[in-house]
């Protein structure tokens, strides 16, 4: 028996013997085409495997994999705005204010709004009073920098902006707080009609140069003048309340709780129809409104008679 048993364990050291050296043999098998194995096939080169393709980026999103460093340095972009919040201070103020020139006249319904604009961000360019009084803007050394010769414009790194509507735009998307438009589209339209409501049907018609071609070519003296100021002023007036009135979210601003494009463009058109003599009283919603956003230091602050070019007593 005992004998029996080793002869038994014998034949089973050799059967393992055989596989393991089998298995080792396996293992040492020639490569196949393209797969690259070495050793076994834990050690394969991995030359084989396919590779993953790239996620496209979500509609809006950045392509990271085409430019990852993008996400870094819009992050960096966050965290530089993170930081200056909790020390208190306007992001826009810091970035870039130094390099901005507008040219401006106290009294001009545009410049006004533009001025505002800029207060509402933070941003204090240096002042150039154009005179349109004394002709100023039809000077040559003016029309090489707008050739309309109107206010405002804004001269931001030598390049110059003009037209305050596009120059408002491009302010909130270069310096996107506070938002001077609502993130939904549909409020956005909202907005844009009450600001259009004033810039497209309003303030053209009190214009500067069309008034003095009232004067001078049709004889209009100032009572004449300020009727034709009262009847657009008037409507364009009624059709704000009466757009006011039907949103029933409304804060204390034209829309929600804080200053939209819509205030920027009402209330320096308000202040333009005082000039002519037109009665308010009428319209106490819109003066609730005036009332509320005087109250911030932006509106305050560009109002026409705390420009530099303003006269002691402005003259009409």
């Amino acid at each position: 028996l005992r004998a029996l048993g080793r002869g038994l364990r014998g034949a089973g050291d050799a059967g393992q013997g055989a596989r393991a050296g089998a298995n080792r043999a396996a293992r040492r098998r020639p490569d196949p085409p393209g797969l690259g194995l070495v050793e076994h096939d834990l050690g394969r080169a991995r030359a084989h495997r396919r590779p993953v393709a790239p996620v496209p980026p979500a509609p809006g999103r950045p392509a990271v994999h085409r430019d990852p460093g993008r996400r870094r340095r819009g992050a960096r972009r966050s965290a530089h705005r993170r930081q200056h919040r909790r020390r208190g201070l306007d992001f826009a103020a810091t970035v870039g204010a130094e390099r901005m020139k507008l040219f401006s006249y106290f009294r001009s319904g545009t410049s006004h709004r533009l001025r505002i604009a800029l207060r509402l961000k933070g941003l204090d360019p240096e002042y150039v009073p154009v005179d349109l009084l004394h002709g100023q803007h039809a000077s040559a050394d003016y029309r090489a920098i707008n050739p309309q010769g109107l206010v405002p414009a804004l001269e931001v790194d030598g390049e110059v902006l003009i037209q305050s509507p596009a120059i408002i735009e491009w302010l909130d998307e270069r310096y996107p707080e506070p938002p001077l438009l609502p993130r939904d589209a549909l409020a956005r339209a909202r907005v844009r009609a009450l600001a259009a409501v004033v810039g497209c049907d309003m303030h053209p018609l009190n214009n500067r140069r069309v008034l003095d071609y009232l004067r001078s070519q049709f004889a209009c003296d100032d009572d004449a003048v300020n009727a034709w100021c009262g009847t657009w002023m008037s409507a364009g007036f009624d059709a704000l309340d009466a757009l006011l009135a039907a949103d029933d979210g409304r804060g204390r601003f034209c829309f929600g709780s804080s200053p939209s494009v819509a205030d920027v463009y009402l209330v320096p058109q308000l202040s333009t129809a005082r000039r002519f003599r037109i009665e308010l009283a009428r319209w106490p919603r819109l003066l609730d409104i005036e009332a509320a956003c005087l109250e911030l230091p932006a509106f305050a602050e560009a109002a026409p008679a705390r420009q530099p070019d303003a006269p002691a007593e402005p003259a009409r």
